[in-house]
């Protein structure tokens, strides 16, 4: 079920046709990886847990002060909060954090070899790139943005509170525009009619 901000966990089962409430509390998930569910803990204990579908268990994975933490390749990328949410990344197999970036983050989105986040907004807010180890961060456009989506080919984004339009750049190249395929298409088919 989703939340304003928060899913919970519910079985289904067909022939009963009963929903079984797995955990009793709503949580933010951000990653699934080898039938398990990454997420933070509550308000007071921000520490990576996961949640084994096959065994149905949940457990403090790592302790830390994290938020959106993402298993992704071997690391656990996730934001700081007790230094100003900048983006840090953990190696469980070698038990070593790594600060990404010192700029406070408001989220991030990961794909392939890329991370792309949004530059909080206390001076001079910017959607940025940079590679999983933190090189080569370069700025995408200034300003407050929302809504990214990656794909192999291009990054998708829109202006904080806003829809429309959708802008995109190359998922590692520059040049941001605005995507106007779909409105286009839209805009053919109502001409038919």
């Amino acid at each position: 079920h989703a939340g304003a901000s928060a899913v919970t966990f519910d079985v289904y089962d067909l022939k009963s046709k009963k929903n079984t409430e797995l955990l009793p509390t709503r949580i933010d998930t951000y990653s699934f990886y080898d039938n398990r569910f990454f997420f933070c803990g509550s308000s007071n204990e921000r520490s990576v847990h996961t949640y084994d579908t096959r065994t149905e268990a949940e457990e403090v994975y790592w302790a830390g002060d994290t938020w959106n933490p993402v298993f992704y390749n071997s690391y656990i990328y996730y934001l700081d909060v007790q230094h100003n949410y900048r983006i840090c990344r953990y190696s469980p197999a070698n038990d070593v954090i790594e600060v990404l970036t010192n700029e406070r983050a408001d989220f991030f989105n990961i794909y392939e070899d890329v991370i792309y986040y949004q530059k909080g907004a206390t001076t001079k807010p910017a959607l940025k790139r940079m590679n999983l180890d933190g090189s080569n961060n370069v700025t995408i456009a200034e300003g407050t943005y929302e809504n990214v989506s990656l794909t192999s080919t291009y990054a998708y984004f829109t202006e904080f509170g806003h829809t429309t339009p959708l802008y995109r750049v190359p998922l590692r190249g520059s040049g941001v525009t605005e995507f106007t395929e779909a409105r286009d298409a839209a805009l053919k088919e109502l001409m038919k009619k």
